[in-house]
């Protein structure tokens, strides 16, 4: 009984959940970089190149923080563009 206590703290402290994560829709996601971005970083390949992380999920999460902390007027719109930008 008390791996099973060990475990669950160690999944919450992991993040693991049950449920896995929305994917965000790349079409809306193109949008969103027209709407929020393109302003100021008209070249989408230039952003692409800096996208840290070897994975998808590392990309993802790269971008998730960094929006976060940038100018994305929209958030309600940053899994959708997050998901444009690693399906490039």
């Amino acid at each position: 009984m008390v791996w099973k206590t060990g475990l669950a703290v160690l999944m919450l402290f992991s993040g693991a959940s049950s449920a896995p994560a929305q994917p965000g829709d790349a079409a809306a996601g193109e949008d969103a970089y027209v709407a929020n971005c393109v302003q100021c970083h008209a070249s989408v390949a230039r952003i692409v190149r800096k996208i840290d992380g070897d994975t998808a999920e590392d990309k993802s999460a790269w971008l998730d923080t960094f929006l976060a902390e940038h100018h994305l007027r929209d958030m309600d719109a940053k899994t959708d563009l997050i998901a444009y930008l690693i399906s490039l």
